[in-house]
């Protein structure tokens, strides 16, 4: 396993064990919400074993754009359905910005190499 593939599933691990560890406090909604946490995991996680088995001749860009507006529209459908009563803080929709941009979008570019 290369190095960074070790890192990075060493950071999982300790996110699970705060998420599981150190987080919870017993209240059933926290304990749903974290097994939703590792529920998406898995589903990325598996979703990334079928695609590289069944799209490995087509461009790795293309693969990843439509995984990733394939994902958008199903979230988009789902969030239509549970609208907030109000519209998030400046702070609330800057995280979320900042973790799309940041997080996701520095991982693809270091593990794809488009910039």
């Amino acid at each position: 396993m290369a190095r960074w593939s070790l890192g990075g599933v060493a950071v999982g691990l300790v996110g699970v064990i705060l998420l599981f560890g150190v987080d919870l406090t017993g209240s059933r909604e926290e304990a749903l919400g974290g097994l939703m946490v590792l529920g998406t995991a898995l589903g990325y996680s598996l979703g990334a074993l079928y695609l590289r088995r069944h799209f490995l001749g087509l461009p790795s860009v293309g693969v990843a754009a439509g995984s990733m507006a394939a994902s958008a529209l199903m979230v988009a459908l789902l969030a239509l359905l549970q609208l907030p009563s109000a519209v998030p803080s400046v702070k609330a929709a800057g995280a979320v910005f900042l973790l799309g941009v940041l997080g996701t979008g520095l991982a693809l570019e270091r593990s794809a190499g488009w910039f």
